[in-house]
This record gives structure tokens, C-alpha cells and sequence, in this order.
């Protein structure tokens, strides 16, 4: 017995592994807010933002964790969401386990999805997107479950529901349910049973498209990328101009480098019995529904969004090391592949981390009258400012009556205080 099987076989296995690569997410924790929205989420966090559509349930988890961390120790918005995506992390592990302890190999496709750049979103990545990537790899290790055997169709279908209400991406990869469904033998009772696990989800839509629950767009925004070529940029920007497949590979090199290389390499060196492996076709379509909306969402031109097309990384990942352990030399390609993908994702970690670079430090705002609006680099705070990153930032107090705006810029040093004394107007 090899050590993957000797070590596959323990119950306490996983919680290891996922306390384990806890300790690494928060220790490498992102310090910079590079994420498409990064800077807003905060904002609205601690703006009291409880639901957001499109993400009702990563804006609820958020904003429940800050008021709570807040209370206890003065937290704010960019440590509240540090928190949240490591956490997230420990369940993305915990169930990515689970789902390729099942296999034989399993160690491959494992290591491949975590040395991703995907895996980067659980390193306190300042986004919504660690969570619902937790929450997809739970639906998929329920949906592999129920493919199984071991349980009936109320379970993946809840944990689609919940995975949707997370963040509507998900969406992008329906069509597993009714295929799944089909390889499970297609009958009625089942059907049943998913229409059950999916009326939760069912309510949540007619609550934010009916009821208007939360704030912000549904699908107001939501732009494509099409064979007609947009107006608002200088260069031919349309589906296969050259920007735009250019920007695509730029996206996919950072989300997961090796998956689509080694899926087309996999395409031509495999046998087509492998191709109709139902854990194989589950993936692949889930695969393709995601590749569609990295490939035709229109990215603003901004690759800080890269965080929404992340998810791309778990099912083409999980596709290509499964794939990848039915074959020759299987360990060593395997090797060779998750070596490129730490060569590529963890540098950019520990860019995003700042090492050294990122102690904290407290202002205190003295004789600010109890009207002003004191803001931190644009951010709303109050007199006490606490886990203030080290280095210089901009603070004003805004008075209306009598108008009066008190600038300064402030240092500030690891664990030190630094008090701030506002000067009224004379």
C-alpha cells in the first residue's frame, strides 16, 4: 500500500489537511485590495451592506463576521473578508479531500487544484469568490455521492441551492444536475427529490428578481463579449480578435496555467472509454459551462475581475488530474504540472501577502465633534481607528456646521499609536 492509500484511509485525514492549509491561507493573507471590487465590498461592509444580489449570502457571511470580529476586537472590512476567505478555505479543502480520496490517485488531482492560481481566492483574497467556491466543491462532493449511491438527490440539489445563493455563477454549470439525474437511472422519484433540494433556491430568486431583496444589479450590468466589435475601445475588441484572446489567456494563466494545455493534450493521448466515465462527463460539462463564461463575459477591461471566472479552476482541474492518473507515467507529469502551477500562483501570493510590510497601528482622533464625518483614504470611521496598515494615509474630518475640512497625513509605525488632535476652525 502507497502512502497516498496508507493516509487516505484515516478519518482525522482531512481536518489535518485543512487546519493545516488554514495556518498557510491566513499566514499569506492578502494585504491589497486587487480584487475587481475589493475596495467597494469594504466600503459597503462596513457601511452595514447585509445583502447584495448576486451574492446575497457572501455579502450576509460577510457582513455577520464583521459585526461580530468588530465587536470583540475593533476589526474592520479588509480583516473581516481576509477572515471569511480563509475560512471558506477550510471547507474548499476539507470537501476537495473528501471528493479525491475516493479516487485512486487522488493525491494528483488534489495538489493540482490547490497549487492552482484558484486556490489563490482562500489566501484572504478581498473578494466574494472564496466562498463560493467552497460552496461549489461541497455541491460536487454531494453530487458524487449521490452518482454513487450513498445518498438521494435532495443533498446536491440543496447544496446547489445554497452554492447559487453565494454567488448566480454557479449557474454556468446546471446542466450536471440533469445529467447526473440521467446517470442515476432517470427516474421520477429522483426528479422529485431535486425539484425539493432546488425550491430554496427557487424562493431566494422570486425574493431578490420579485421582492427587490438586496441592493446593487442583477443582471442590469452584465455585459458580452459577441462577434460584433465594441464601440467603447480603440482597437477591434470582439469574440476571436486578438485583445480579447489575449486577454482570455491572460485570465487562464492566472486562474489555472496548466488545464487547458494538458486537457487538449489529454483530448488526443486518452481512449474514448475514458471520455464516457460519468465523474468525466460531469466534470467536462461543468467545464465547458465555465469556459463559456470566462470566454464571453466582457472583463471591462479590467483583469483585477479575474476572481469571478476563479471557479473555472475547480472542475477543469479536478477533470485533468483524474484524467491524468489513467495514464503512464502519470506521477511524474503529475509532478511536472503542479510545479508550473506553484511557479506561476505562488509568487502572486506572496506579492498579495506584503510580508514585513504589513503591521498595524492605531489612530486616536481627539476633540472631533461628535457630528463630523471622519474618513480613513475615503473610508468612513470613527474617532478609535484600530488595525491600521503601517505606512502613510490620508485622514479628514468634515464639519458642516460651521463647514470645515481638517486634512492631515498620517504615519503610522507597526503597534504603535499615533493621536491625532483635530483643530476646529477659528
Amino acid at each position: 500500500m502507497n502512502y497516498w492509500e496508507r493516509i487516505k484511509n484515516k478519518k482525522v485525514t482531512p481536518y489535518l489537511i485543512s487546519i493545516f492549509f488554514f495556518l498557510l491561507f491566513w499566514f499569506f493573507r492578502s494585504a491589497v485590495f486587487d480584487g475587481g471590487s475589493s475596495d467597494l465590498w469594504v466600503r459597503e461592509i462596513e457601511d452595514g451592506v447585509w445583502f447584495r444580489k448576486r451574492r446575497m449570502l457572501s455579502f450576509f457571511l460577510m457582513q455577520l463576521t464583521y459585526r461580530i470580529s468588530n465587536y470583540l476586537n475593533h476589526w474592520d472590512g479588509r480583516l473581516t473578508i481576509n477572515l471569511v476567505s480563509c475560512l471558506s478555505g477550510i471547507i474548499f479543502v476539507f470537501f476537495l479531500y473528501r471528493i479525491c480520496q475516493r479516487w485512486e490517485k487522488g493525491w494528483i488531482p488534489f495538489l493540482l487544484v490547490m497549487t492552482s492560481g484558484m486556490a489563490s481566492l482562500f489566501y484572504g483574497f478581498i473578494e466574494t469568490y472564496a466562498q463560493v467556491g467552497a460552496a461549489a466543491t461541497v455541491f460536487f462532493y454531494f453530487l458524487f455521492e449521490y452518482l454513487a449511491g450513498t445518498i438521494d438527490a435532495r443533498y446536491p440539489a440543496f447544496f446547489y441551492s445554497i452554492a447559487a445563493m453565494f454567488h448566480l455563477e454557479v449557474g454556468f454549470f446546471f446542466p450536471v444536475i440533469p445529467l447526473s439525474w440521467y446517470f442515476r437511472g432517470h427516474k421520477k422519484q429522483d426528479l422529485i427529490f431535486w425539484i425539493y433540494g432546488l425550491l430554496p433556491l427557487a424562493l431566494f430568486w422570486i425574493a431578490i428578481s420579485r421582492f427587490g431583496v438586496g441592493e446593487g444589479d442583477l443582471f442590469e450590468n452584465i455585459q458580452w463579449v459577441t462577434f460584433t466589435p465594441r464601440t467603447d475601445h480603440t482597437e477591434s475588441y470582439w469574440l476571436f480578435s486578438w485583445s480579447h484572446l489575449k486577454e482570455f489567456a491572460q485570465f487562464q494563466y492566472r486562474i489555472a496555467v496548466i488545464t487547458l494545455p494538458a486537457l487538449i493534450l489529454l483530448l488526443f493521448s486518452l481512449k474514448k472509454k475514458n471520455w464516457r466515465d460519468p465523474i468525466v462527463l460531469i466534470l467536462l460539462v461543468a467545464t465547458i459551462g465555465l469556459l463559456f463564461l470566462n470566454f464571453c463575459h466582457y472583463p471591462q477591461r479590467n483583469l483585477q475581475i479575474w476572481g469571478v471566472f476563479a471557479i473555472f479552476g475547480l472542475p477543469s482541474t479536478l477533470l485533468v488530474g483524474y484524467l491524468l492518473s489513467k495514464i503512464r507515467l502519470a506521477n511524474w507529469i503529475a509532478a511536472g504540472l503542479i510545479f508550473i502551477s506553484v511557479a506561476v500562483s505562488v509568487p502572486m501570493i506572496i506579492a498579495r501577502a506584503k510580508l514585513g510590510q504589513r503591521g498595524e497601528g492605531t489612530i486616536i482622533i481627539q476633540n472631533v465633534p461628535t457630528e463630523a464625518t471622519i474618513l480613513l483614504d475615503g473610508y468612513k470611521k470613527k474617532p478609535d481607528i484600530y488595525h491600521v496598515l503601517q505606512g502613510k494615509h490620508n485622514l479628514k474630518i468634515i464639519t458642516l456646521s460651521p463647514p470645515h475640512k481638517f486634512e492631515q497625513e498620517v504615519e503610522i509605525l507597526p503597534k504603535k499609536k499615533v493621536v491625532v488632535e483635530y483643530q476646529p476652525l477659528r
